[in-house]
């Protein structure tokens, strides 16, 4: 149990990480249960500007940050959150993350929203 546990608490320190880091990007807005106690490690994060699947998943895969774009089984709470059309953007931390993973994807989804933005100016 004291294995689970762990394993528990440094998944929350990751999302917790990468919910904040999220936060503070213009062009991404986090959705969901806000880190804590009662969370896994998945973050679903709503595009500003651009669409997830098509524009933002290439660029970030293409920097060496996986993440899967469109509306993951949820076409209900996409469209409460006014994103049918596009879905959103979901990125995931395990076990075998860092914190240097992700910082490092949290500077990659950074300079992908300005991209974003002078594409979509």
């Amino acid at each position: 149990m004291r294995h689970l546990d762990r394993h528990r608490a440094c998944e929350r320190r990751l999302v917790e990480r990468l919910w904040d880091g999220v936060a503070r990007i213009r062009q991404l807005r986090p959705f969901g249960r806000p880190p804590g106690k009662c969370r896994v490690g998945i973050l679903a994060v709503v595009t500003i500007t651009g669409h997830p699947e098509l524009e933002w998943v290439p660029l970030l895969r293409a920097r060496n940050v996986i993440a899967r774009g469109g509306l993951h089984c949820s076409p209900g709470v996409h469209e409460q959150l006014g994103v049918l059309d596009k879905g959103s953007l979901r990125l995931s931390v395990g076990q075998y993350t860092s914190m240097d993973d992700v910082d490092r994807a949290v500077a990659v989804l950074g300079e992908v929203s300005d991209t974003m933005a002078e594409l979509h100016a």
